[in-house]
């Protein structure tokens, strides 16, 4: 996503509604055009041109240019029945709206990084599936051997997306989007772009608070952090310690399983984890999530669906792991918490335990 919205160059808004009238049954290429035209036709333009205008507001630093800017944003995005209104929650819209006669660099920050998240987790796979039934009405076939390294797939635009998805059933997704934004962050040159992006890179995989949060060693973090805060990033360095710690963790599990899969041709028939479960509290489990692996590791009846699903995928340890944390969260007295503790430590954790799990050594 991140390579495709750079090439995009804003066209007129004329031209950009008259892509709304395109045929959705045209083939689209994998390309900056192809993925316009999906938008346009799937009635999401918007959010990229939004977007891409929250860029170039950023830059300004002259105050009438921005307030100009700025009723541009309002008039395009943000108010009722614009040529490109985009919903992006009321609050953050007041909330800019009150600086208008003296607005800051920041003041569509909060919306801008809303309309980036709703282009990386629904727009743009959705965009994915689509190239992927072309390439599939095309015969594709995929290049991986024997001899094909997690690098070699990374590096290759088809590859990769098949890999991914293979990892949303695994609940690993993330640390894959989050490998292939970082290796474009290594080629930004200007120290407060890689500022800016670093900020981004940080809030969207590493802070507490995302749902899209990888887990790294509290170093690591408070390493990145301290850095993020800082003024502008001279070197390109921020996220090489995040990188390494991401691909060992691929490369000593699901990189494996999924090379393995491919090669026994296992990959197209592969039961889905959350296939199996049943919707609860709100959550829909029929797609892999955070949130709908949590909710059935605490209902009965799906933590049994889940462990049936893990046995066949040969990771049954996994889920009885996370149910095991779970429960131990939930101990009060000291002395529950350590039996239970060295019972997690000894069963799961221990060199030389009866089922062990990969994680990285640095956690362990």
């Amino acid at each position: 996503l991140e390579r495709l919205v750079r090439e995009i160059k804003p066209d007129d808004s004329n031209a950009n509604l008259s892509m709304l009238r395109s045929d959705e049954r045209e083939e689209l290429p994998y390309t900056a055009g192809g993925f316009v035209r999906h938008l346009a036709q799937t009635k999401n333009l918007g959010t990229l041109l939004f977007w891409k205008d929250c860029e170039d507001f950023v830059n300004l630093t002259n105050k009438k240019e921005r307030i100009a800017w700025a009723k541009k944003i309002f008039d395009r995005y943000l108010t009722s029945g614009a040529p490109f209104e985009v919903n992006l929650g009321y609050d953050h819209r007041e909330a800019a709206e009150k600086q208008m006669d003296n607005p800051a660099s920041d003041m569509f920050l909060l919306m801008q990084r809303e309309a980036y998240q709703l282009m990386l987790l629904d727009i743009f796979p959705r965009f994915w599936e689509r190239i992927k039934e072309q390439k599939d009405n095309e015969g594709y076939v995929t290049k991986i051997t024997p001899e094909t390294t997690l690098q070699d797939v990374l590096k290759d635009p088809h590859e990769v997306h098949l890999f991914a998805e293979y990892c949303r059933d695994a609940l690993c997704e993330d640390q894959v989007i989050f490998l292939l934004e970082a290796y474009d962050y290594k080629l930004l040159f200007d120290p407060m772009d890689r500022k800016q992006q670093g900020q981004r890179l940080f809030e969207v995989f590493v802070d507490s608070n995302s749902e899209t949060r990888i887990t790294f060693p509290d170093h690591m973090i408070k390493q990145m952090k301290e850095e993020v805060e800082s003024g502008p990033l001279n070197n390109n360095k921020l996220l090489d310690a995040a990188v390494v710690e991401t691909e060992n963790m691929l490369s000593l599990d699901v990189w494996p399983r999924y090379q393995q899969d491919v090669l026994d041709g296992n990959t197209s028939d592969r039961t889905s984890m959350f296939s199996v479960l049943q919707d609860a509290s709100g959550v829909d489990l029929s797609k892999p999530s955070k949130k709908a692996v949590l909710v059935a590791l605490t209902t009965e009846k799906s933590t049994d669906n889940l462990k049936v699903v893990a046995q066949r995928q040969g990771v049954p340890e996994s889920v009885d792991f996370c149910v095991e944390c779970i429960r131990y969260k939930k101990l009060f007295s000291v002395e529950d918490r350590i039996s239970a503790g060295e019972h997690i430590w000894k069963k799961f954790l221990k060199i030389g335990s009866d089922t062990p799990i990969n994680i990285p050594a640095t956690m362990t």
